[in-house]
């Protein structure tokens, strides 16, 4: 995994080719985010999960043969944002919460 890491300054970002055979349905070369990080062992864990994350999505890709499934792209979402602490709701539990909560979601 300490391939993909690198440090640009004081901030890690995960970094990574595409691999060859993925080529034919991806449009990048290079996958590259910051981890917004200036810790090593925080960045360790933050690129393990973003690693995870693409490797589904790229096996996605290749098994719907280019084309991303929606189903298959938004559970790796939900999977990516519970991944990292956040309570991920759906739009139907967001419509059923009182106004005052949704008005607070928004402007917090």
């Amino acid at each position: 995994m300490s391939n993909y890491i690198f440090k640009r300054g004081e901030i890690y970002y995960y970094r990574r080719r595409v691999p060859e055979y993925v080529m034919p349905y991806e449009t990048k070369t290079i996958v590259k985010i910051s981890l917004g990080t200036r810790d090593e062992k925080e960045a360790m864990r933050k690129a393990a999960i973003y690693n995870d994350y693409i490797e589904d999505y790229w096996r996605s890709l290749i098994k719907a043969d280019g084309s991303a499934d929606p189903d298959s792209r938004y559970r790796a979402t939900v999977k990516l944002a519970k991944a990292h602490g956040f309570a991920y709701k759906s739009v139907a539990e967001i419509a059923k919460a009182p106004l005052e909560d949704v008005v607070q979601l928004i402007n917090p």
